[in-house]
């Protein structure tokens, strides 16, 4: 989404005269890349017994680093690279937005911000609430993760801060329909 609104805002034109095949080549390689970066689990995880004829999905690892390896691997391709990437396109937004507005304000003769549309502004405004939110709901849950992973004897795994920081993981997804809510 981010990408998106970094090509609408950034590269309007580029954006406007994409074809569609690009369009279609773009959710190819997105889906592509979801496969591939998705495909390890399908080794790494398979049914356990728990308890007589109880079963559950868990991750097994040959080797005891395996586990801390795949941890900091989920962490990066999920939490740390998509926010990296991010950041650098709403820096960008915003950064454009900022000039365009002083320029328009200076072709005017006035200083002000009449000269970006609202709606521009309210979807800059949306966009960085949504990722604000994932940020704060997801950091948590990897912190403790990465922590279970690499120094287990310290890292809490019980007790309610535990079970509200594993929790606050899935709140993601409650609150975005409030934000798109709140914003439309």
């Amino acid at each position: 989404m981010t990408i998106d609104r970094y090509h609408a805002v950034c590269k309007p034109m580029v954006s406007f005269m994409k074809s569609s095949f690009r369009r279609y080549l773009s959710i190819g390689a997105a889906w592509l890349i979801s496969l591939a970066l998705s495909s390890p689990q399908i080794s790494i995880f398979s049914l356990q017994e728990v308890a007589d004829n109880q079963y559950e999905c868990w991750a097994t690892f040959i080797e005891p680093w395996g586990n801390s390896i795949y941890i900091t691997w989920i962490t990066v391709a999920v939490l740390a690279l998509p926010a990296a990437i991010v950041l650098y396109c709403q820096i960008r937004i915003s950064t454009t937005i900022y000039f365009n507005m002083k320029r328009k304000a200076l072709q005017a003769g006035r200083a002000g911000t009449k000269g970006v549309s609202n709606a521009m502004l309210k979807t800059v405004k949306m966009t960085f609430v949504i990722i604000m939110t994932y940020t704060v709901c997801w950091s948590p849950f990897f912190v403790v993760h990465l922590w279970s992973a690499w120094i287990p004897s310290s890292a809490p795994t019980q007790g309610p801060v535990f079970a509200i920081i594993m929790l606050l993981a899935s709140l993601n997804s409650c609150t975005n329909p409030w934000i798109y809510l709140y914003y439309s």
